[in-house]
Formats: C-alpha cells, sequence, structure tokens
C-alpha cells in the first residue's frame, strides 16, 4: 500500500453555519491521506501538490459545515484517484463555543467498500 499525505494544511476560510462566521472566517486545518494498493516495484505517482491544490480550491468555497468540505474534497479526489482510498480529516481552529478547546474535527475514512 502506497500512502501519499497532505497533513495539516491551513486556511482562512468562510466556513459556518452562523452569519458570524462567514463575515469573521475560520482558521481551517486538514489532512488528507491518499492510499493505493500496490507492489514495491509499481509505485504508482500521486502527486502532493495536486492534493493540495484540490484541498485549497475547495476549502475557498463557502461551505455550512465541515462535513460539506469531507464530502467535496473526496468527490473531486475521487475522479483524479478512482481507485484510491481517501482519509481526510477538517479541523475548525479555535471554533465558536463559550469552552476552551483546541479544535473541532470531522474525518471520514474510505474503506473501500
Amino acid at each position: 500500500m502506497l500512502t501519499v499525505s497532505v497533513i495539516n494544511a491551513q486556511f482562512i476560510a468562510p466556513i459556518g453555519l452562523y452569519p458570524q462566521e462567514s463575515k469573521t472566517l475560520n482558521q481551517i486545518g486538514v489532512d488528507v491521506s491518499v492510499s493505493k494498493a500496490t507492489g514495491i516495484d509499481d509505485l504508482p505517482f500521486i502527486d502532493y501538490t495536486e492534493v493540495y491544490g484540490l484541498i485549497k480550491a475547495t476549502i475557498l468555497k463557502h461551505h455550512k459545515t465541515l462535513e460539506a468540505i469531507i464530502k467535496d474534497i473526496y468527490k473531486a479526489l475521487k475522479e483524479l484517484h478512482p481507485q484510491c482510498l481517501l482519509d481526510i480529516k477538517v479541523r475548525k481552529l479555535h471554533p465558536p463555543v463559550s469552552g476552551q478547546i483546541d479544535y473541532t474535527e470531522v474525518s471520514f475514512k474510505d474503506t473501500g467498500s
């Protein structure tokens, strides 16, 4: 199994259910791993700059939820790499809650089924 990962790509983006979040913007962190079953003598090329560009293009669109971001990243990567398995995590750093937390995170791991 070959895995190429982009870890903790960070963006400032208009993401959130509340109108204030679209105005103040949010700091978002994203991890994406693209995996493909393969032998050592037949390693495929997965361009991590292409993966990053896809993440960036998706994040900069307005989304109401982190789940919607994951769905859009998943669909875009599956178009480019249909036989690969994806593991996607999206974090909202400093979310608007009354307590102190580092971040909230939503993740999706493709199991191939």
